[in-house]
């Protein structure tokens, strides 16, 4: 039953999700939170102009840069339906610089962006250039690396990413894999949807990622919860 309820509220989800991602999404990088290795970490964010609702978003793409405070069209994929639209999401497994196998297979894209998501809620935000927290978005930029840069090789982001496959590996085995990447957001500028690679890469402003947790994600990703209320509500009768 617990498969069945899932994918009914996965179903719902992209419905609404469909009919959302088409609408321009505004996005705002108020200001950096949290600076890590050069032009990483973490940034304070807002959608759509309401600055009095701004979270957390962190840096998951080596190639480009903002500028805070920034303001871009986004489109918002919660990874665990979609990652069309996000800056690696059409790239193949065999297609990222760096082979890495997760649950016995190299990683898709998907899998990717899940276990970069999961890193970030590993930082140490009190302490901004800590080792620990250069070898994380190390980590995070070696997961979805496409140019085959090696500047990201050192003990701290080899660490800290066998620290995620370990996590994948054990997540998915637990069943808990699909039900974190429900969680995971990435903001990417609506300007790379129409590109092909390489291009794709380098086009629009840096991409985001946060780990949001339900209902908020479904919230800043601009769909309604009237439904999923309805749902659990039918479900506990």
């Amino acid at each position: 039953m617990k498969s069945i309820h899932r994918c009914a509220v996965l179903g719902l989800l992209w419905l609404a999700f469909s009919v959302v991602a088409s609408a321009t999404t505004s996005f705002t990088i108020e200001s950096y939170n949290f600076s890590t290795a050069g032009d990483g970490g973490g940034f304070l964010a807002y959608l759509n102009g309401d600055s009095a609702d701004s979270f957390e978003v962190f840096c998951a793409d080596y190639l480009n840069t903002v500028s805070p405070p920034e303001t871009f069209d986004v489109n918002i994929d919660i990874v665990g339906i979609t990652v069309a639209d996000t800056r690696y999401g059409t790239t193949s497994p065999s297609g990222f610089s760096d082979p890495i196998t997760v649950n016995g297979s190299l990683a898709t894209a998907e899998e990717r962006y899940v276990m970069a998501g999961w890193l970030t809620t590993q930082y140490n935000l009190s302490g901004d250039n800590s080792n620990m927290n250069m070898g994380i978005q190390d980590a995070i930029w070696t997961l979805l690396n496409t140019g085959n840069y090696t500047q990201f090789s050192n003990s701290y982001e080899s660490a800290e990413l066998a620290a995620a496959i370990a996590w994948a590996n054990a997540a998915i085995a637990d069943g808990t894999f699909n039900s974190f990447a429900d969680e995971v957001e990435v903001f990417s500028s609506t300007d790379i949807s129409g590109a092909s690679t390489p291009g794709r890469y380098t086009t629009g402003a840096q991409e985001m990622i946060a780990v949001i947790p339900e209902p908020m994600t479904l919230a800043l990703a601009g769909i309604g919860l009237l439904s999923i209320g309805l749902f659990r509500r039918r479900k506990k009768i």
